[in-house]
């Protein structure tokens, strides 16, 4: 019987043996005031824990201190290979950061997740509807083009991976989902088709928080063990924009951790 790197790696981490990978060079988790609350994360970005899921505060960590945005509410929150955020609010809007403000960048349907590689890119801007149907959008950040959908292709979390290919002529990161189940998705150009052997909860730059609560990294062919979770597990990740940077997570109480780590 053969096994997959990611099953390995999962079978590893469950004996509580980190399978190293040279893409990376980690450092422990850090962990926020038990005070700040968060039920979505980018890289120094939160949304709240408010019950009222309208009025989910967006903040932005200055100094270990989370400042509110004024006027600013959100359900979900990403980041662009950039560093600037991205959020969708109650109502399904996407919105996206300026550098002061957040402005409206698409109502036209009911969304509930976005990812965002390049944001002068044009087709690197992906996001997900209520119903769970997956889009791509041909434009950029400041030039909104067309929504397409991928038909057949349905998840409940999406991100951009640093790795490019080049569909219908232009070069673009590639789009990764997960669904319902699941089952970890990679985009080919004309469909997504699920990755052997991987599972997981959240998904964000070239990682996925597996079931078993430990973050994997993809080496460009498979899924390998990065980081065990926190005590107490972990339920979402963020960050690693472009590849390099921190990442951020949240376990099932809204506790922040980050952990800074480099290519």
């Amino acid at each position: 019987m053969k096994f997959s790197s990611i099953a390995l790696a999962a079978i590893f981490s469950a004996l509580g043996v980190i399978v190293p990978t040279a893409a990376f060079a980690q450092e422990t988790w850090s962990e926020y005031p038990t005070s700040d609350c968060a039920t979505s994360v980018a890289p120094n970005w939160v949304i709240g824990c408010q019950t009222n899921p309208s009025y989910r505060q967006v903040y932005e960590n200055s100094g270990g201190t989370f400042n509110a945005i004024s006027g600013a509410y959100a359900v979900a929150i990403t980041a662009d290979f950039t560093g600037n955020p991205w959020v969708v609010n109650d109502a399904g809007t996407i919105y996206n950061w300026t550098g002061s403000t957040f402005a409206t960048f698409d109502s036209s349907k009911t969304w509930v997740k976005v990812a965002v590689g390049s944001p002068t890119t044009a087709g690197d801007i992906w996001a997900i509807d209520s119903s769970g149907q997956i889009w791509s959008n041909s434009g950029t950040a400041t030039s909104k083009g067309a929504w397409t959908p991928i038909y057949g292709a349905f998840g409940t979390k999406i991100a951009l991976f640093s790795e490019t290919h080049s569909c219908f002529g232009a070069t673009t990161h590639v789009a990764w989902v997960i669904n319902s189940a699941n089952n970890v998705y990679q985009y080919n150009c004309a469909s997504f088709s699920q990755f052997p052997g991987a599972a997981g909860i959240d998904i964000t730059t070239d990682l996925v928080l597996g079931t078993n609560s430990w973050v994997y990294n993809y080496n460009g062919s498979t899924f390998v063990a990065l980081l065990s979770p926190p005590s107490g597990g972990l339920t979402s990740i963020g960050g690693n924009n472009g590849g390099s940077g921190s990442i951020w997570a949240i376990n099932s109480s809204g506790n922040i951790f980050s952990n800074l780590i480099t290519q």
